[in-house]
């Protein structure tokens, strides 16, 4: 009955989005003195791409639209070190801290949906 509510789908989304950032963060640091190494990090996250309720373009006349872009890949090219390494340990760091902070508010929503849920079918635990 509940499991395909639209805020713990997104929620998940988030999370799931969140967990393959981190990988790549890792892995960036994992590589940062592998000689060519460009630094990796996924596009931001989208609420249409998760699934949201949103306006479609029934018409060709019609305004709007929601265009579904799933998060894919991106390689840093701002800045390289010598050997043609692009990893900032500091960025990397960073990044991973922000990340974090993406994770936290995906499982935080989450457990106020089961709570709401909750509240509403009378259980209080």
């Amino acid at each position: 009955m509940f499991h395909d509510l639209a805020i713990l789908r997104q929620a998940g989304e988030l999370g799931r989005h969140a967990a393959a950032r981190q990988r790549l963060a890792v892995e960036n640091i994992a590589q940062a003195s592998t000689p060519g190494y460009r630094a990796r990090d996924l596009t931001p996250f989208s609420m249409e791409a998760a699934g949201a309720e949103s306006m479609r373009r029934t018409r060709a006349g019609h305004v709007g639209g929601a265009s579904v872009t799933p998060a894919r890949i991106v390689i840093d090219e701002s800045s390289r070190a010598p050997n043609g390494n692009g990893v900032s340990l500091e960025a990397e760091s960073l990044r991973a801290v922000r990340i974090e902070g993406q994770h936290r508010l995906a499982v935080a929503v989450y457990a106020k949906a089961q709570s709401l849920i909750r509240l509403s079918t009378g259980r209080q635990r």
